[in-house]
C-alpha cells in the first residue's frame, strides 16, 4: 500500500505520522460533540491528551508497516480533515472493513464521498479483496449516507448491536462486492 495518496487536487491521505497528532487531537476535540454520539473513543482523548494521540499515530504507523491494517488520515487542501482505515483485513475471506469520521468544519464537502470510493477501489485492485463493508448505527445518517452514496448495498440491521453512551442502537451492515 502506497503512503500517501492524492485522491484529486484538493484531497491527499497520508499514514499516520506522530508529528500530526496535535493536529488530530485539536481537530477531535473540536469536532467532541459532532464526533461523540458515534464514536465513544473520543471521551479517551478527553481524559489522555494530545500524548495518547502520539501514541495511537505510532501505534497505527507500525501497523501499517506490518500491513495489519492501513489508517490514513486525510488531508483537504493541506488541512487536517479526520481519517479513515482500512481494517479486519481477512486474507481467507478476501473482506474488510472500513471505517472513517471527518472534523465537523469539513463536513458538507464531498470529502468522505471521494475517499471512500477511492479507499474501496485500492481495497479491490491492491489488496484483492472481495467484500469490503461498512458498519455504522442506524441513527448515524452522514456515515450511512456516504455508504449509501459510494453504491454500497445495505445488507442488513442488527438490532441493538451497538451500546452508544448507555444507549442501544441498531447496526447497519453495508457491503460491496468487487464483480
Amino acid at each position: 500500500m502506497q503512503k500517501q495518496i492524492q485522491i484529486n487536487e484538493h484531497i491527499e491521505l497520508r499514514t499516520l505520522d506522530p508529528d500530526v497528532a496535535r493536529e488530530k487531537y485539536e481537530n477531535v476535540i473540536a469536532s467532541r460533540e459532532h464526533l461523540l454520539p458515534w464514536l465513544p473513543w473520543v471521551y479517551f482523548y478527553d481524559e489522555h491528551g494530545v500524548d495518547a494521540m502520539r501514541d495511537y499515530q505510532t501505534t497505527k504507523a507500525q501497523e501499517f508497516a506490518y500491513g495489519v491494517n492501513y489508517t490514513y488520515d486525510i488531508f483537504f487542501d493541506g488541512d487536517f480533515a479526520g481519517s479513515i482505515e482500512l481494517m479486519k483485513l481477512s486474507e481467507a475471506n478476501h473482506s474488510c472493513e472500513i471505517g472513517y469520521w471527518l472534523s465537523k468544519s469539513m463536513t458538507g464537502k464531498g470529502i468522505m464521498t471521494t475517499v471512500v470510493n477511492k479507499i474501496t477501489e485500492i481495497a479491490f485492485r491492491d489488496l484483492k479483496m472481495h467484500t469490503v463493508i461498512i458498519l455504522a448505527s442506524e441513527r448515524n445518517a452522514a456515515s450511512c449516507n456516504v455508504a449509501k452514496r459510494c453504491s454500497f448495498n445495505l445488507d442488513a440491521t442488527l438490532p441493538e448491536r451497538l451500546l452508544i453512551d448507555g444507549e442501544y442502537h441498531n447496526e447497519c451492515v453495508f457491503s460491496k462486492i468487487n464483480r
